[in-house]
């Protein structure tokens, strides 16, 4: 429990860090009809909660090694989808491009649920759901703060329902994204 602020006090920093970056390479969202900014907003923070998450998934793999396929498999997943979205941050991809690395990420997610539930059902969900959820954050995120205080809510009731040590990982994705939000 001692780590939980530090994960907010990351999350700042690196949200600070990636605000200046994108302030200085002029990679700004400019106000239109799929955005409500009402200004130019810099992009790209979200990498720094994607950062701190990983973070934590490592600190996660050292103190439960029984754990380390799955972070690693969800950490794999987290850059995929962080890392397109980056790329997309810095040079505009087509729509279908990002769509493919989605699935792929999405395709972790479902290998996953498939291997804990030997349900192949269940893994086509997981894939729908993943690949259905990544992209409706992604139209959120052009509305200020509505993506990031959705996480922070969700995170929070996850985490207020789950048992330790599972509560952790909700309680993280609401920290990361607490220190996010003031930026």
């Amino acid at each position: 429990m001692i780590g939980l602020p530090a994960v907010l006090a990351i999350a700042a920093a690196l949200t600070w860090g990636a605000r200046h970056y994108a302030l200085r390479r002029n990679l700004m969202d400019q106000p239109g009809e799929r955005r409500s900014h009402g200004v130019a907003t810099p992009r790209g923070g979200g990498i720094a909660i994607v950062l701190t998450l990983l973070l934590a998934t490592v600190v996660a793999g050292l103190a439960w090694p029984g754990a380390r396929v799955t972070l690693a498999v969800i950490g794999l997943g987290l850059l995929l989808v962080a890392g397109i979205g980056w790329w997309d941050d810095h040079r505009p991809l087509p729509a279908i491009r990002r769509l493919l690395v989605h699935l792929v990420a999405a395709a972790l997610v479902a290998a996953l649920v498939w291997q804990a539930s030997g349900n192949p059902l269940q893994a086509v969900l997981a894939l729908l759901f993943t690949v259905s959820l990544v992209n409706i954050w992604n139209f959120m995120d052009g509305i200020n703060g509505i993506a990031t205080t959705q996480a922070i809510l969700a995170g929070l009731a996850f985490a207020a329902v789950m048992p330790m040590p599972y509560a952790l990982a909700p309680l993280v994705l609401a920290l990361a994204c607490l220190g996010f939000l003031p930026f």
